[in-house]
């Protein structure tokens, strides 16, 4: 089966990257070496997949993967949850985010920043945009926070006096050219609407899996995160199909948090490696 891996020569500066794991990455890494295909890409959506007797042809966007390992861990196959809005294609990376990091934060310089969410990562993000953005209002269409956000994170939200929270509000619509320049702010409840000028707009709504291309390989749930420990008990990572595991936000119950991701990437690892080496 094809597998997709980041480069393992990365995997040394990652935080809790044992040394052991980072040979087995190498190692598997190397197989691949007679792939005629040397295009990577650090987190490569997956689109599609066609299953043979000992291999797997996975179509990512815009490439074909014809590098070919024994089967191995498929990573990060998440996407954003995006909003039906108008235009929202038109402004995804020139003003609409999905992440908040340093390159985000550079463009909210002088302007307000509006994040879309009420869970720990709208609140995380805007703990962080405060520090350069102008202000930052955070669009909750509930009433309260108490149900989706830590109480210690929604509480530093309310004591920042840049920070504004803004309950039973949605965003109905966007405007501007080439960028984003203002947005329409809905209260769901009267129906009243404003615009509001920001060149920022992070929305924190959660992900969901991508795993469409997987339907038919490994046993989704309902939701389409891959199942895992119900066929094999040598592995609490084993998805349905032998050699092909899962960790992370994709699998069903897993904590969604890097560390617990983390944490099973690590564990997996070696049975990763004692199936390679059957």
């Amino acid at each position: 089966m094809r597998c997709v891996l980041n480069n393992p020569a990365e995997s040394r500066a990652r935080p809790g990257r044992t040394r052991a794991a980072h040979r087995t990455l190498t190692a598997l890494h190397r197989r691949t070496k007679a792939s005629p295909t040397s295009r990577r890409r650090s987190a490569p959506l997956c689109c599609s997949a066609r299953l043979t007797d000992n291999a797997t042809q996975v179509r990512y966007s815009g490439w074909t993967a014809r590098r070919f390992i024994h089967r191995g861990p498929f990573i990060r196959p998440i996407k954003h949850r995006r909003l039906p809005l108008d235009r929202l294609a038109d402004f995804e990376g020139a003003g609409i985010y999905y992440a908040a990091t340093d390159m985000e934060a550079r463009y909210c310089k002088g302007t307000e920043a509006v994040i879309i969410g009420g869970g720990n990562s709208a609140g995380q993000a805007a703990m962080f945009l405060s520090r350069s953005a102008r202000c930052v209002r955070v669009l909750v269409r509930g009433s309260s926070l108490a149900a989706s956000m830590s109480s210690y994170l929604s509480s530093r939200l309310e004591a920042d006096p840049g920070i504004t929270i803004e309950y039973g509000a949605e965003v109905s619509a966007l405007h501007g050219a080439d960028h984003l320049e203002a947005l329409t702010i809905r209260d769901v409840k009267t129906g009243a609407s404003r615009v509001l000028d920001t060149r920022a707009l992070f929305i924190m709504v959660g992900a969901a899996p991508n795993t469409e291309w997987l339907s038919g390989l490994v046993k989704l749930d309902d939701k389409g995160f891959v199942i895992t420990g119900t066929v094999s008990a040598a592995s609490p990572f084993a998805t349905s199909l032998p050699g092909v595991f899962a960790v992370g936000d994709v699998r069903a119950g897993s904590v969604k948090r890097v560390a617990s991701s983390v944490g099973e990437g690590s564990v997996v690892i070696s049975k990763v490696w004692e199936f390679v080496n059957r």
